[in-house]
């Protein structure tokens, strides 16, 4: 009897190590602003499908094919240009992503 409290005990504490482990991953995005981009990576982390899809659709877009330029990185935020077309210019649009979200995307 006096095992079966301390294995409970032991997967008491083990289980937020796991959760930590399964956190969302947010595939590559970038967003109209930095508080959009902080806001999907919450939902993310909160495994909130509703709220990621809906700011998918208006505010964030994946960066997965997408042609960019970076602008500047700084303290792990990046702003960078997106182009609908690759150099088209006049329809470009300034959008922020992580640093990391940029390593193997297309550029």
């Amino acid at each position: 009897m006096r095992s079966f409290p301390a294995a409970l005990a032991s997967v008491a504490l083990i289980l937020p190590l796991l959760a930590g482990a399964a956190a969302a991953q947010v595939d590559p995005v970038a967003c109209v602003s930095p508080k959009a981009l902080y806001e999907i990576l919450n939902a993310a982390n909160r495994h909130d499908r509703l709220e990621v899809a809906q700011l998918e659709g208006s505010e964030c877009r994946m960066l997965q094919g997408a042609h960019y330029q970076l602008v500047e990185a700084k303290n792990g935020l990046s702003e960078i240009r997106l182009f609908p077309r690759d150099g088209d210019w006049a329809d470009s649009r300034v959008a922020y992503t992580l640093d990391e979200m940029l390593v193997g995307t297309s550029q």
